[in-house]
């Protein structure tokens, strides 16, 4: 793998932990709004939390998934 491959894939990696710290205060906020009121007495008022949750829980594996990428394939010169 090129050098300069190596800092994308990092580069990559910092926008999916951006990604996933987003999506985690999003899902946050939901789950407090819905907890505040007795909207969390009906199923259906979890959905946005719940896919927020899913977006941040693939960016972190999307993330570990490049930085693995990157240090396999630069420590192998």
């Amino acid at each position: 793998m090129s050098d300069v491959l190596i800092p994308g894939l990092l580069i990559a990696a910092e926008i999916c932990d951006q990604f996933q710290s987003e999506n985690t205060r999003i899902s946050f906020d939901e789950i407090q709004r819905i907890c505040a009121t007795d909207a969390w007495k009906d199923i259906d008022n979890h959905e946005v939390a719940h896919i927020h949750g899913c977006k941040a829980r693939a960016a972190s594996e999307i993330a570990a998934f490049l930085r693995r990428m990157a240090v396999e394939k630069g420590g192998a010169k």
